[in-house]
């Protein structure tokens, strides 16, 4: 018969899946950081009305915020990983609301 793995056991490797997910968002965020730096056009066009947009890191992800418009504007995936945070207030508490996630 096959011992079930102990509470300890099972504490560790949810810790290092913990860990192992943390350390990859990181890898992406900084790849995310380093090609837009090194881009021709570090600032990007707002695409309705063509004015240059600023970044914002809002819970370690970066967004671009059209300060003419106001238009807020997500790279794939992010606006889910902003849903996945911790914390549920102002801007990500709003679009939760908007987009019907509890």
């Amino acid at each position: 018969m096959k011992d079930s793995p102990s509470t300890l056991d099972q504490d560790i490797f949810w810790r290092d899946i913990h860990r192992f997910i943390e350390e990859k968002k990181q890898e992406v965020d900084d790849t995310r950081k380093q090609r837009r730096s090194q881009s021709k056009s570090p600032s990007r066009q707002c695409p309705d009305c063509k004015k240059t947009m600023s970044q914002k890191e809002i819970n370690k992800i970066l967004i671009d915020i059209c300060a003419n418009c106001g238009g807020i504007f997500l790279d794939k995936g992010e606006l889910d990983l902003l849903f996945k945070g911790k914390q549920s207030s102002g801007l990500i508490a709003s679009l939760k609301s908007y987009f019907g996630q509890p």
